[in-house]
């Protein structure tokens, strides 16, 4: 689970819907933890995660 002002930080970046660009800034692991975040809550599925991978 992320850090709350981490996963804020992340959701406000301009680059949001650019995950190729995210997971440069922020590594792919913690990527990976802010999608899984974002499915717990509530989401429209706008990306598909499959072992590891953005899609």
């Amino acid at each position: 689970m992320l850090d709350t002002k981490l996963f804020f930080k992340i959701l406000n970046d301009k680059n949001f819907f650019n995950l190729k660009k995210l997971k440069y800034k922020y590594g792919n692991e913690i990527i990976l933890d802010f999608i899984e975040t974002l499915k717990s809550t509530s989401y429209k599925k706008i990306f598909t995660v499959e072992q590891g991978k953005i899609y």
